[in-house]
């Protein structure tokens, strides 16, 4: 369930990124298919302790993102 709000907060971040004019990118800079190299999660209680996903767990993330604002993504975890 965590994971869950997990996704649904970076996704929430990336189109906010998308929407806004501060970093001079236009929508379709970012149109396009995106493969995570790596998901790193990191203990709050323990900086030092930390698990990537992709290369530790066998996970993909992919994150399509249309011209016309709409997107997918596909988190697998073996």
């Amino acid at each position: 369930m965590k994971l869950r709000h997990l996704t649904t907060s970076a996704m929430a971040l990336i189109v906010m990124s998308v929407c806004t004019d501060s970093t001079g990118l236009e929508v379709d800079d970012l149109t396009g298919t995106w493969t995570a190299s790596s998901i790193v999660f990191t203990s709050t209680a323990d900086a030092t302790v930390s698990a990537d996903l992709v290369a530790d767990e066998g996970a993909s993330f992919v994150l399509t993102l249309g011209a016309d604002a709409t997107y997918t993504f596909i988190l697998t975890i073996p």
